[in-house]
């Protein structure tokens, strides 16, 4: 089978536990043997971490020239209209990229590290979300998969899904899929 970038394999492992409980099941037991069974030997030491309703996850992958490139487009045109929730994960995985004192903020502090993103666009972290922030490393995968992964979706979930709402990790994932293809060897 073929190697996939980290990027890639996140986007088809939270795909697959998305749309598939009996997969969503066998990656709780036994996350490293259902992926190697699924998509092959991959590089990379895998971390799934499971993600609660209230939760909003932040996800600063490993840095590479093609992830970099993608991050950049996604922001480029935000200028002072306010951003999405993609584009606020990408200038929060940027600025944690570029800046050791803001990526410690994240790490020790995540709230407020995202509220300091979020205030010139005069908005905040909504009330009851928790923000985790997870790092990547260079040999590592760290895929965010919800709580309820592999049930099926709520009319209310669905709605969002179709209206664009979604939390950051997964607007992350949205971002990186359209250079899948550019990445898949990197």
């Amino acid at each position: 089978m073929r190697t996939l970038s980290a990027q890639a394999l996140r986007e088809a492992v939270s795909n697959k536990a998305a749309s598939d409980s009996a997969f969503s099941a066998e990656l709780r037991q036994d996350s490293g043997q259902t992926i190697e069974k699924l998509f092959g030997k991959q590089p990379y030491s895998v971390r799934i971490v499971y993600r609660q309703p209230s939760d909003l996850s932040l996800l600063v992958p490993h840095k590479t020239v093609a992830l970099e490139q993608v991050i950049n487009r996604a922001i480029a045109d935000l200028g002072d209209r306010e951003p999405t929730k993609g584009e606020v994960n990408a200038l929060v995985v940027k600025r944690a990229w570029n800046d050791p004192a803001f990526a410690k903020q994240l790490a020790e502090a995540p709230e407020q590290a995202l509220n300091a993103v979020l205030k010139p666009y005069k908005t905040s972290v909504p009330a009851g979300k928790q923000v985790r922030a997870y790092f990547e490393g260079a040999t590592e995968c760290v895929i965010v998969i919800s709580e309820a992964a592999g049930h099926e979706l709520t009319d209310e979930e669905l709605e969002a899904v179709a209206g664009g709402e979604s939390v950051a990790i997964v607007a992350t994932t949205a971002i990186v899929s359209a250079v899948v293809t550019e990445t898949l060897c990197s």
